[in-house]
């Protein structure tokens, strides 16, 4: 179940729960209160009784005040209502001319008068705010005043009951809400903590783990997604992204030593020619060169090396481009028929003065076409017979090429029969400034780039190059080009008919 469902179903439980629970806790809380109000006050008392005592009473005050003149400073008048008020544990104190008239004892002296005062000094204004209740004797008291007038005279009646059962009320309700919130604790927060901790907090301390080490450079490790939800496919997907990391820190590694490797290559390669080129320059100067016989030998070396540095920077030129994908390529579809028949004319006519056979095999119809950039493949094709043509150590030389159809496309391959290369350093050959042999040399002309850059440009057609050998019989090197509409359309023709 995904996080998100889950805290919608949480959040609709919570909703439900704690509004229904709420309002029987309310209603139960309620009825406790007033019930334990009741039972402070009334105490015997039922409440129809208590409510008759309470009307009958205002309506007394009320009459004795209009109608009884000096009733209201009767103490037998004042003795009844104080013993009426004893019934809700409660007390009457009249305050007339300075003077107290306590019926209720000698309990109550003069400092609980100063405090009752105090308490009711806005006895006149009508809205007045609660009063505070009167700590006296470790007990507690609330009042209220009413004012009454006698004779155009002020007589105030003070209504006073004890409260320290109602403080005990309050105590209880307070215990109420301290144990209703425990069990909303208990039985909703608690458990959504709980989802919360184990399908969101957890995994995302996990994830900062992860992104902790990363921050230190380890990428050696792995992050377990316990679950398949939404931080699940996070940590799943955090996993994919360290390893892809490592791969690009890898590859960049790998990068940074091949571009030193590249520079020690070039300086090598360069520094050869240029040193023996300097040499034979230098002799001619100093005269050892004497003859023409020699100079024009001296000036022929020097030529030769000249065209190898060209040959260099050319291929150098052009590995760059294609490794920095800054070579443009001009993609047509091609005969394959006419496109072999020119680029074998070019080939024989070039090591047939060298004595090295250059033979073909067709095994295509003369309708198939590929999609290719011809100078491109060309570049592709001579760079891989020049490469056989260095390691020939036979006295027949001979080169085979031949293309034939396959289903997913047109193959290429190019056969010698030279030395062969080693099976553990086969894999290898398509690396740039690779020389199997460890044949760092310069007298065939080698840069030790063309196996890499025609690499490059058949990956660059959409295309596959690979290389078998056998030591001492010979060297295949064959790569595959999509095929061309045209070839498709014979090829569905003839399905059809």
């Amino acid at each position: 179940m995904s996080i998100r469902v889950k805290l919608i179903l949480i959040y609709v439980i919570l909703v439900i729960f704690s509004a229904a629970f709420i309002a029987f806790a309310g209603m139960g809380m309620i009825a406790s209160f007033f019930a334990g109000i009741t039972d402070a006050i009334l105490e015997d008392i039922e409440v129809d009784e208590a409510i008759e005592i309470v009307i009958d009473l205002i309506a007394e005050l009320n009459v004795a005040e209009k109608s009884e003149e000096g009733a209201l400073l009767d103490p037998s008048f004042i003795k009844d209502v104080d013993k009426r008020l004893q019934k809700f544990d409660g007390h009457l104190f009249v305050f007339h001319e300075n003077q107290w008239i306590n019926v209720a004892g000698q309990e109550f002296t003069e400092p609980f008068f100063n405090q009752l005062e105090a308490h009711n000094i806005n006895v006149a204004k009508p809205h007045q705010p609660p009063n505070r209740g009167i700590e006296y004797h470790n007990k507690t008291y609330y009042s209220f005043a009413h004012e009454f007038n006698v004779q155009d005279k002020s007589v105030t009646y003070y209504f006073v009951i004890d409260g320290s059962d109602l403080d005990e009320v309050w105590g209880s309700l307070g215990n109420f809400i301290i144990k209703f919130m425990l069990v909303i604790l208990l039985i909703v927060i608690l458990p959504l903590a709980y989802v919360l901790s184990k399908d969101i907090i957890n995994p995302l301390k996990v994830l900062e783990t992860g992104a902790n080490k990363i921050r230190e450079g380890d990428l050696d490790f792995k992050l377990e997604a316990k679950s398949n939800n939404e931080i699940g496919k996070v940590i799943q997907s955090f996993n994919k992204m360290r390893v892809e990391l490592r791969k690009s820190l890898e590859k960049q590694l790998q990068y940074e030593e091949n571009r030193k490797e590249l520079i020690a290559s070039i300086s090598h390669d360069l520094k050869t020619p240029i040193t023996s080129i300097k040499g034979y320059v230098e002799g001619i100067k100093d005269g050892v060169a004497n003859d023409e016989e020699k100079l024009n030998k001296y000036l022929e070396v020097i030529y030769n090396k000249s065209l190898y540095m060209d040959r260099l920077i050319d291929d150098l030129f052009m590995f760059s481009k294609l490794d920095l994908d800054h070579l443009s390529f001009d993609m047509e579809e091609v005969n394959v028929t006419d496109y072999m028949n020119s680029c074998l004319n070019e080939l024989m006519l070039e090591y047939k003065q060298h004595g090295i056979e250059i033979d073909y095999k067709k095994q295509i119809a003369n309708h198939e076409t590929v999609w290719m950039d011809q100078q491109k493949i060309t570049r592709v094709i001579m760079n891989i017979v020049q490469n056989a043509v260095k390691f020939m150590d036979k006295e027949e030389q001979r080169v085979t090429i031949g293309v034939e159809a396959q289903a997913e496309g047109i193959s290429f391959y190019i056969r010698d029969n030279g030395s062969g290369i080693p099976q553990n350093q086969l894999s290898y050959i398509f690396e740039r400034f690779y020389r199997a042999d460890g044949a760092r040399n310069t007298k065939n002309g080698g840069s030790g780039l063309g196996l890499a850059i025609a690499k490059q440009i058949i990956e660059k057609h959409g295309g596959t190059i690979a290389a078998e050998s056998e030591l001492g019989v010979g060297t295949i090197v064959y790569f595959v080009l999509k095929k061309g509409k045209v070839a498709k359309t014979h090829e569905e023709d003839s399905i059809n008919n």
